[in-house]
């Protein structure tokens, strides 16, 4: 499938889950506001960085199917968020 074997390890996949998800988590900060992630609560902040690195870190022991699946969900959630704020945008905006 594409330049890999699902069944195997992968050197890039790995990078590309990681840097799907922290798009994907910097984008809803960015859409949904800096709430989620404010300074009364670092354990969420803390955890949404460590994510990230959890899913590159896995990625690398396991086979590129593992990669691939978080990849596509990272990029179903962005487009999802995108949608869902141009469908009901915040009174604010």
């Amino acid at each position: 499938f594409l330049w890999f074997n699902l069944g195997d390890t992968d050197l890039i996949m790995p990078l590309v889950a990681a840097g799907s998800y922290f798009l994907q988590i910097k984008l809803a900060q960015k859409m949904n506001g800096p709430v989620q992630t404010s300074p009364a609560n670092p354990q969420m902040t803390f955890l949404m960085y460590l994510s990230p690195v959890m899913i590159g870190a896995i990625s690398f022991a396991s086979p590129a199917v593992l990669p691939l699946y978080w990849t596509v969900g990272a990029v179903f959630l962005i487009v999802q968020n995108a949608a869902f704020h141009r469908l009901y945008p915040r009174a604010s905006d």
